[in-house]
């Protein structure tokens, strides 16, 4: 048990907008005008339901309170330090050596150091450090040109503070780094084969490695060319896959890396196909074998170490033909989610929410399927359908417990087909968001905002109507195109 001593509180430090604290920026880094700034200021009360503040269960230990003051410029290419005017959380119970901030979000246009050495993610400092000068920020010139030659090259992005792209050396494709803090540039692969990035994380880099000429393997019935995938977390390189087989990454997210790999036997429902592929886990450390069958298993949503897939499998000891099934890996265990006669597919992840496709039967049509959305809490097992109807709904998107889809309930268009109309749950009601004989098509949604396109503007030069532009935070919906408010949303 902790003690009064002994505790410390943490309060995040974010580059983005925090729900854990309601900072409107805690830390915040964009350019302006010709100079880049830090902006810190508090919007709100902090809320201890959805933080990161740990603090004793006792009633008179007061939450930190956050005071800014200034804000920190920099001219491009330039640091500065952070002081107590620009970052200061203030508390009673403790002193600022125990007063702990963890760095959650990198920071866009620059980089924080420490008594000089660069943070990384999930990196930690004191209120002390910023009271003693220990922290500093640089930004990134406006302009820096980290090659000088003729080579073919493709640019991957960024990985921490190190730009990655590939570049040939006149008889295969390598990767290269170009550390923006240091200056410095270095060659990460050297072999006799195309070396490809396919994932990038923070400062983790996956690459693929081929074993063989991509040009010469034999493509008929085949998942693609031998190959090995490889991690460098920013300071080593460590081999991830082995063996001859073809190996295609799924997900990274921080430490957790998902794959397939092309060694499975051959699914006994596919003809001709010699292989199926398997599902693994790393976390960085040790690797796991997911899936062990005669069956390709799709990944369907990854959530930090959560992953979700779906599988085929027999139910009622294999009298009926197989259903696709989806099955859950907690970073520890796997627990089959579904278990009935249809196709569950589809799904969404938002830890501990889950929401997928079911193929249902009509009632009293039985010669007739359909799409149904289900809803899963993963930590009560709780589960709700969400949909009930005659008509197929796509799932759209979920964003905690709420959960968007499409549903073909609209009235006939010209051709006199149903059009799709957008629904929300938001937790506890049913909203419906449009209401016309147009395609509603989701763009975006946060948890609180939706944006769609909506397909009722007047005739283009292409066939058929222009769309226009709605946003709706479930409440209040806006045609942003017209710039007025509809009526389109109800509740059910």
């Amino acid at each position: 048990m902790l003690t009064r001593d002994t505790f410390r509180k943490t309060v995040n430090l974010r580059t983005t907008d925090s729900a854990a604290i309601r900072f409107q920026s805690s830390v915040s880094f964009s350019d302006w005008d010709d100079v880049s700034r830090i902006k810190l200021r508090q919007r709100g009360s902090f809320d201890a339901r959805s933080s990161t503040l740990r603090q004793a269960s006792r009633s008179t230990n007061r939450s930190p309170l956050l005071k800014t003051k200034r804000t920190l410029r920099t001219g491009k290419g330039k640091d500065g330090l952070i002081s107590r005017d620009m970052l200061e959380v203030v508390d009673r119970e403790q002193k600022p050596r125990k007063l702990t901030y963890t760095l959650t979000d990198m920071p866009d246009n620059g980089f924080l150091f420490l008594k000089g050495t660069l943070l990384k993610l999930g990196d930690r400092f004191t209120q002390r450090d910023i009271n003693r000068g220990r922290l500093s920020y640089k930004s990134l010139p406006e302009i820096l040109q980290v090659t000088d030659n003729a080579r073919p090259k493709t640019l991957k992005g960024l990985a921490g503070n190190k730009i990655v792209w590939e570049e040939s050396d006149g008889n295969d494709f390598e990767i290269f780094l170009h550390d923006i803090v240091t200056g410095q540039t270095a060659q990460l692969t050297n072999n006799e084969f195309d070396d490809k990035v396919v994932g990038i994380s923070g400062s983790r880099i996956v690459w693929s490695s081929l074993l063989e000429d991509a040009d010469a393997w034999e493509q008929e019935f085949e998942a693609g060319p031998d190959n090995n995938l490889f991690l460098f977390d920013g300071r080593t390189t460590t081999q991830l896959t082995t063996g001859a087989a073809h190996d295609k990454l799924v997900s990274i997210d921080g430490r957790n890396i998902v794959w397939k790999s092309a060694i499975g036997p051959s699914p006994a429902d596919v003809l001709y196909q010699s292989y199926s592929y398997e599902l693994f886990f790393s976390n960085g450390q040790t690797t796991r074998r997911l899936t062990k069958n005669d069956d390709d298993d799709y990944v369907q949503a990854v959530d930090g170490r959560h992953i979700v897939w779906s599988s085929s499998e027999r139910p009622n000891g294999g009298r009926w033909l197989p259903s696709r099934e989806l099955f859950w890996f907690n970073g520890r265990n796997t627990t089959r989610l579904t278990r009935n006669e249809v196709d569950d597919r589809w799904a969404e992840m938002d830890f501990p929410y889950i929401a997928w496709n079911s193929r249902m039967v009509v009632t009293n049509r039985p010669r007739r399927v359909k799409n149904e959305v289900m809803f899963l809490n993963l930590k009560t097992k709780k589960q709700k359908r969400l949909t009930r109807n005659t008509v197929d709904d796509y799932l759209e998107a979920i964003a905690g417990t709420k959960v968007v889809w499409s549903s073909y309930v609209g009235k006939p268009d010209s051709n006199g087909h149903k059009t799709p109309e957008l629904f929300l749950f938001d937790g506890k009601n049913q909203i419906r968001l449009t209401r016309n004989k147009a395609d509603d098509d989701l763009r975006s949604f946060d948890g609180r905002n939706l944006t769609w396109l909506s397909y009722i503007g007047p005739r283009g030069e292409e066939p058929g109507r222009t769309n226009e532009i709605f946003w709706s935070n479930g409440n209040t919906t806006w045609n942003v195109t017209r710039k007025e408010k509809t009526n389109q949303s109800d509740r059910h």
